[in-house]
């Protein structure tokens, strides 16, 4: 995967064979399948599914809508249940209610002999007292456990049979699990929010029947993407899940599960181009900006460092892009390889100026050997994608530059990626200059006028039921996502809870009376549903609105910077760009 940098003028240019386009390629342990250029995707032609038919329908601009009709949105009637089971015989179920299938499924461990799990090991999905918590699926009439090695955690109650279903999908083990426990966290504190009493204890019911509470299924896709994602979608059923965050996850989950199971996925952390002409049914949506909307501002930023790193005495400029080769990689390289980042890079051979470091998630080897090369060549300005590069790859450069010696007008300057912002900006390990966390700023998102309030009433109400508020990307989207997709369900009234139904109430969370997420408004926004159908929701950094492909409309990019207060803490910079005008405003200043 050779790439080759080149400097030509105002513009520097990344020529890459690889973008994030690219298809065939193995990622990971999962296979990406199909083709990735339509939103559109019909149930596979054959048994193994090798076979995919493209049922792609231009409306009268040459577009593609979300479901592959101009101007129309899926069927919320649509039934999933034959993509996932072929069809269902005339058969009486095996079940009617979830107590049913607890007993059931708890007398079979008995019998077996099995005991309650001791160990992430030994997880076999049994809680303490031997009970096996299971759920009756109302759509095939079958019974099916909750918890797998995969989906070790549970919260509502199980045995309520008026309970919908949800999903979570975040790398809560792992190399990833710092990042991704707030987010999970967050998505179930609005969980926790919308069953409270202050919201009416769940989903309104349907003409005056029984409140709806959430029983969400947290899964860990770590160990088996498909088979978390399988179990969720074939054996549950569920119709709409929050997550996943990692990119790979959301390509090989829409194309070989949840689109044709007709599961709807909601992320909060993944930004890459491809998801937005993802084959899928209409099903697999986001709630953050994608790499395309960003690109500007990385551009701008880099820009701004050429002007800034010049002006100190700096000459023949070199940029680094530390970037994992993967699809989150490869999407954020292939959006900065056409912005002009400034007149003022000097023109040099390439492999001078320009270095494009790639390494695997899993290869800590290649990661470490990165930060020794730039610490040997010391580039300017580098460019950081992913949140593990921080520790693997930032702070050991840092480390080894101190030991060298390295002047500080001689340090590298750092751009970062939202999905890269973690806390390791805000530590000052040993042996890492004290000026470190003034050379650092990224770009994400930040809350427009209107959600200032809500994102403030969001981190308190974090903090206050954890105690602490890292301040990670992705969790103010994972807890918007959540409520988004309980408001969704609400919005589709008495039709059935299916991956459809929750798309089609998506388009109704963006227009009419305006209600912010959190728990104090959220009574008051299932009564609206219930009589108008539709509601704004205000999410905490924008209002949440999709077009036709899933992709979130408007909203607000920051730059990011490190204030070095007791504790550190991210702040704005006052460099803007609207999503809605792409209007760059205000002027950058370094954070105190």
């Amino acid at each position: 995967m050779k790439r080759a940098g080149t400097v030509s003028g105002v513009t520097l240019t990344l020529t890459l064979t690889l973008t994030a386009a690219a298809v065939g390629m193995t990622l990971g342990a999962c296979q990406l399948v199909g083709d990735i250029t339509d939103r559109s995707l019909e149930s596979p032609g054959g048994d193994d599914g090798a076979t995919l038919t493209d049922s792609r329908a231009p409306g009268v601009d040459g577009t593609v809508e979300k479901d592959g009709a101009p101007g129309s949105r899926p069927d919320a009637n649509a039934s999933s249940d034959a993509a996932i089971d072929g069809g269902n015989d005339a058969t009486a179920p095996e079940c009617l209610t979830n107590a049913q299938c607890t007993a059931r499924a708890s007398a079979e461990a008995t019998e077996a002999g099995s005991v309650a799990a001791t160990g992430d090991a030994a997880f076999n999905g049994i809680l303490d007292g031997g009970v096996v918590p299971a759920v009756c699926v109302q759509s095939i009439g079958k019974c099916a456990p909750l918890l797998t090695p995969d989906c070790r955690a549970l919260y509502g109650d199980y045995t309520n049979d008026n309970s919908i279903l949800v999903g979570t999908i975040f790398n809560t083990t792992g190399s990833l699990a710092g990042a991704n426990i707030p987010r999970q966290q967050a998505a179930l504190l609005a969980a926790q929010e919308i069953n409270s009493s202050v919201s009416g204890g769940g989903i309104p019911g349907v003409d005056g029947g029984p409140v709806r509470p959430l029983l969400v299924v947290e899964c860990d896709p770590t160990a088996n993407t498909i088979r978390t994602a399988t179990h969720l979608a074939g054996d549950l059923h569920v119709a709409a899940v929050v997550g996943p965050n990692v990119a790979e996850d959301i390509l090989n989950i829409t194309q070989q599960v949840s689109a044709s199971a007709g599961m709807l996925m909601m992320s909060p952390t993944v930004p890459i181009d491809p998801v937005t002409d993802l084959k899928d049914n209409g099903l697999t949506w986001r709630d953050i900006p994608s790499d395309s909307q960003r690109a500007p501002l990385y551009g701008d930023q880099i820009g701004a460092l050429v002007t800034q790193l010049t002006g100190l005495g700096r000459s023949n400029l070199k940029l680094g892009v530390i970037v994992r080769n993967d699809a989150l990689g490869s999407s954020a390289l292939h959006a900065i390889s056409s912005v002009a980042f400034g007149s003022n890079l000097t023109v040099g051979s390439p492999a001078a100026n320009v270095t494009i470091d790639e390494y695997a998630l899993s290869d800590t080897a290649a990661q470490a050997a990165i930060a020794t090369k730039y610490a040997a060549s010391v580039p300017d300005i580098i460019f950081v994608i992913a949140q593990e590069a921080v520790a693997s790859i930032v702070i050991p450069l840092e480390q080894q530059l101190m030991t060298a010696g390295t002047p500080a007008n001689k340090r590298p300057y750092y751009i970062a990626t939202d999905t890269a912002k973690t806390t390791g900006w805000l530590s000052l390990p040993t042996g890492v200059a004290s000026d470190f966390r003034s050379r650092v700023r990224g770009v994400g998102v930040t809350p427009d006028s209107a959600s200032v309030t809500v994102f403030d009433a969001f981190n308190a109400a974090y903090k206050g039921a954890y105690s602490t508020n890292p301040g990670t990307a992705g969790m103010g989207p994972a807890y918007d996502a959540m409520y988004s997709v309980a408001y969704a369900i609400a919005a589709g009234g008495g039709a059935p809870v299916t991956g459809a139904s929750v798309a089609q109430g998506l388009s109704q969370l963006d227009y009419g009376s305006s209600f912010p997420v959190g728990s104090n408004m959220a009574g008051a926004a299932f009564q609206t549903l219930a009589t108008a159908g539709h509601i704004s929701l205000q999410g905490t950094f924008t209002v949440m609105h999709w077009d036709s492909k899933g992709d979130m409309v408007g909203g607000t990019l920051q730059v990011w910077c490190v204030s070095a207060g007791t504790p550190a803490a991210f702040a704005s910079s006052g460099r803007n760009r609207d999503l809605t005008s792409g209007m760059i405003s205000g002027t950058y200043t370094a954070c105190q």
